[in-house]
This record gives structure tokens, C-alpha cells and sequence, in this order.
């Protein structure tokens, strides 16, 4: 891609226009040639693993580069262990929660059962006795 002026195309547009003059917007376009597009059509990625090898090797002799990589991968164990004990505590928070839903069940079944228990027994004794006598 060149800078021959048949390869670019300029456009004047009128924005607006104020006491001292008109306000113009310019923008540059460019063309792609035919090269371009046939030598980007033909590009396949992911077959120069050889060049990427050795691209991560020359990116990785930088000690710069091999510091920052360590960071961001020790921050990353660092949020991952959070994420994981986060988990974690949202777990035991529903196993609590539920341990205490079946708590409050329980005691709600003890109290109508030891509640309704003595209204049983007396209808129970007013029938034995409304029909024994």
C-alpha cells in the first residue's frame, strides 16, 4: 500500500459556518491496491508455529516481559484462590442456611404436635365418655 495520490482520496465536508468563515471537516481515505487484498485473502493464521515459537522465545529472553508474565500469572493464582474461597463461603453459607430452615421445621412440628396433643386427648375422652355412658 503506497502513497500515490491514486491510492488516497481526500473529502471536504462543511460542518458549518460562523462569523469568521466556514468550518470544513477533511478525512483521508485510503484504497487498498489489488496486492493488498489478494496477499490478505491468501493469509492463513495459525500455520507459522515455527515463527511463533520463536517469537514467544524472543518476547520471553526480554526480562521485562518474562517479570510482567510472572506478575500477571501470580495475580491470577491470587484471584483465583479468592474466587475459591469465596465459593467456598458461599457454600457453607447455604449449608447453614438450610441447617436452619430444618431447625425451624422441626420446632414447628414439635409445638403443633405437644399443642394439638392435649386438644386430642380431651375430644378423645369426650367421645369415650359420650359414648360409654
Amino acid at each position: 500500500m503506497g502513497d500515490s495520490k491514486d491510492e488516497m482520496v481526500t473529502e471536504t465536508m462543511i460542518v458549518g459556518v460562523t462569523e469568521s468563515g466556514i468550518i470544513r471537516k477533511r478525512s483521508v481515505k485510503r484504497r487498498i491496491s489489488r496486492d493488498d487484498l489478494h496477499a490478505a485473502k491468501d493469509r492463513k493464521y495459525g500455520n507459522d508455529k515455527e515463527d511463533y515459537i520463536k517469537l514467544y522465545e524472543r518476547v520471553m529472553a526480554d526480562r521485562a516481559a518474562s517479570s510482567a508474565v510472572e506478575v500477571l500469572q501470580e495475580r491470577w493464582r491470587m484471584i483465583m484462590f479468592m474466587y475459591e474461597d469465596c465459593m467456598e463461603l458461599v457454600k457453607q453459607w447455604d449449608e447453614e442456611r438450610l441447617m436452619k430452615q430444618q431447625k425451624r421445621r422441626k420446632r414447628r412440628l414439635l409445638f403443633l404436635s405437644f399443642v394439638s396433643l392435649p386438644f386430642l386427648l380431651v375430644i378423645v375422652t369426650w367421645l369415650l365418655a359420650r359414648l360409654c355412658w
